[in-house]
């Protein structure tokens, strides 16, 4: 017994040291994972804000597409309304009996009938 009380078996010992090593390497490891999680965890954060940052962008800059687009296509609605009445009041007093559509304009006069008057075929 004297001999277990003043030195411990040198296998023991060192089987206790091997063991508390390799503990002490998993520990380090996992330390270790933890801050490189960290660290992709920020990095994710920093490309979340910067991506919120670009949807705000990008739907301001839609809006304003959209509107411009609405405003075009009124206009152009607008464009073929008119050209419609402008045909239609043309076409019109042909329709109704009258021979030709004059405009006068300064001191000559045009036809502005899509088809030739009777009297330019007599």
């Amino acid at each position: 017994m004297h001999t277990y009380n003043t030195a411990p078996p040198s296998d023991e010992l060192a089987r206790a040291q091997t063991e508390l090593n390799q503990v002490k390497d998993i520990m380090v490891q996992n330390v270790e994972q933890i801050l490189s999680r960290g660290e992709r965890i920020e990095l994710l954060v920093d490309k979340t804000d910067v991506m919120a940052g670009q949807a705000t962008a990008f739907r301001r800059g839609a809006r304003s597409v959209r509107r411009q687009m609405w405003w075009r296509n009124s206009k152009i609605l607008a464009l073929c309304v008119l050209v419609g009445l402008v045909c239609g009041s043309v076409r019109i007093p042909r329709r109704c009996g009258a021979d030709e559509f004059i405009f006068v304009l300064g001191s000559r006069s045009y036809c502005g009938c899509l088809w030739p008057s009777s009297a330019a075929l007599a």
